[in-house]
């Protein structure tokens, strides 16, 4: 049975009231170090889903020996276990089943009329330390995700990452730029390689199995 989750004032008030909301800037730097990859995005989860689209955001893969490196030690977070030490939910917009999470676009409503959507994100808190090498593993529901891709924001980098066709995984490594005991992981929704979003349109839902970070350095 799905339960609705409402989980901060933050997201209340968006629904209502649109004009609190304040967009990012869009003009910014890419990025593509050692550390993290992506663009620098504040408040990623303010954008509509037309801006996220006309971001062109980077798309960013895993190599095999990165993928395939031994974990040193893993948290793990599913809809039946929200905090694993290091790793804690946050919030997110949708429902929440025994199996999953189904993340949902945020209707922003003026008058009576939904004039813009906002893309829905899991919100994670992870606590990283210096220079150490991390593996995130995002599981989606089914394996039906050819071309598809799903916005991520880490520790404020954000770009669009491939959807494995095979067993509807998700996978990325980076290297913490600093130590940080709220580091944000930002887990959105599922889009269509270099595909175009309608602002008027809500991303489809995206259902999310578990969250898997791993430890692949010292």
């Amino acid at each position: 049975m799905k339960k609705i989750i409402i989980i901060t004032a933050l997201f209340l008030t968006g629904i209502t009231a649109t004009a609190q909301i304040n967009k990012p800037k869009l003009g910014n730097t890419n990025v593509n170090t050692a550390e993290l990859q992506g663009i620098k995005i504040p408040n990623i989860k303010n954008l509509s889903t037309a801006d996220l689209s006309r971001l062109k955001l980077p798309t960013i893969s895993i190599t095999d020996d990165q993928k395939n490196a031994k974990a040193l030690t893993s948290w793990k977070l599913t809809p039946n276990k929200l905090k694993d030490t290091y790793l804690e939910l946050q919030n997110f917009f949708g429902y929440s089943t025994r199996n999953y999470w189904e993340i949902h676009s945020m209707p922003m409503i003026e008058g009576s009329e939904v004039t813009r959507w906002i893309g829905g994100f899991l919100f994670l808190k992870f606590r990283q330390s210096l220079n150490v090498e991390y593996r995130l593993k995002i599981k989606l529901k089914g394996n039906n995700y050819r071309g598809r891709e799903i916005y991520l924001q880490i520790d404020g980098f954000s770009g669009r990452y491939p959807v494995n066709p095979n067993d509807g995984t998700v996978n990325t490594v980076w290297t913490a730029s600093r130590t940080n005991s709220n580091a944000g992981i930002d887990i959105g929704q599922l889009t269509k390689s270099n595909g175009n979003q309608d602002q008027r349109r809500p991303f489809p839902a995206t259902k999310v199995e578990y969250v898997l970070i791993e430890k692949i350095s010292k």
